[in-house]
């Protein structure tokens, strides 16, 4: 939770992001990404994913293997 708090506390538009996803896809976001260019580009793909189901692998599949 403290990583959470410190990694999107300065992000305003992120945290708009954040409430719209899981909290399980949220911490392998977190986790997996380092900067924070990175860590919006993945929850943009992982909105997009809900939004529109079948347009491609799972946000989680990717963010793992890179």
């Amino acid at each position: 939770m403290r990583k959470f708090y410190e990694a999107y506390r300065h992000e305003a538009i992120v945290a708009a992001l954040l409430r719209q996803l899981p909290w399980t896809q949220n911490l392998i976001i977190l986790n997996q990404s380092k900067r924070p260019e990175e860590r919006e580009f993945y929850l943009r793909m992982a909105i997009q994913e809900v939004v529109e189901p079948g347009v491609g692998a799972p946000i989680q599949s990717r963010i793992i293997r890179a």
